[in-house]
């Protein structure tokens, strides 16, 4: 006997230019695992990667990152340094000095630089509790059935609100997905009152992500505090990151 499929949703979304310094080189690379992406370069020397497209530089080991940061200033672009540390919104504004004469600010040297900074201080991966996620069987006991099955889960945590995809996903090293959803059917025996229902488990990965802000004039560099932590848990991708199981009899929840 077949049953017919029911979603069961199990998590909650809870949180819910041109750089004139550089030369940009589109390049092909197999051996990367990566395609499209384009090359910065400085005088011949490739000091970061521009990857697919996206807004994200990842820098190159040994890059200057203040240098970096400076030339990605008021642009849409994400400095990833080799460490993993992020550089977003980063702002670069002349000092004005008042003209008494005119009486409006004039842009004048130094400048001041400004950057939001994102650290990864752990990571890992835990698997959720066992969920039903089918309806449970009416068959004859002591039987195989096979059961229809269906699912979704969602990515969920606790942040600031300055915290979106993009930022996660280039602050931790495993994929995921903000939600997964999958359906088919599993085949159960019954007990002995014919009863048996599908239970899934989900692998997620999390991430505890701080943040900062900092800026530098000719003083010197300042930053403030870090703030509290941000949790992220999200589904991982891939189809080792999920199980399947059956319950019978007093162990269905029908």
């Amino acid at each position: 006997m077949t049953s017919s499929v029911k979603w069961w949703p199990l998590a909650i979304l809870a949180l819910v230019n041109t750089v004139s310094a550089f030369e940009f080189r589109s390049f092909n690379s197999s051996s990367l695992g990566v395609e499209n992406n384009t090359e910065i370069t400085n005088d011949g020397s490739v000091i970061s990667t521009f990857v697919n497209n996206t807004n994200l530089v990842q820098l190159a080991p040994g890059a200057n990152v203040t240098t970096a940061i400076e030339d990605f200033a008021n642009t849409t672009m994400v400095v990833k340094n080799s460490n993993g540390t992020l550089y977003t919104n980063i702002t670069k504004n002349p000092i004005g000095t008042t003209d008494s004469k005119k009486g409006t600010a004039e842009a004048v040297e130094p400048f001041v630089l400004g950057w939001d900074e994102y650290q990864t201080i752990s990571e890992g991966s835990w698997w959720s509790p066992w969920y039903p996620i089918s309806e449970c069987s009416k068959d004859d006991p002591n039987s195989s059935v096979n059961l229809k099955w269906g699912y979704s889960y969602q990515w969920s945590g606790s942040t600031d609100g300055s915290f979106d995809t993009t930022l996660f996903r280039n602050s931790v090293t495993f994929d995921w997905s903000k939600a997964v959803s999958r359906s088919g059917t599993y085949s159960c025996s019954t007990g002995d009152d014919g009863v048996a229902q599908v239970w899934y488990q989900q692998e997620v990965g999390w991430a505890e992500i701080q943040k900062r802000h900092c800026s530098t004039t000719l003083d010197g560099s300042t930053c403030s505090s870090w703030n509290t932590v941000q949790h992220v848990d999200a589904p991982l991708e891939g189809e080792d990151s999920y199980r399947l199981a059956c319950s019978e009899s007093s162990g269905c929840q029908c």
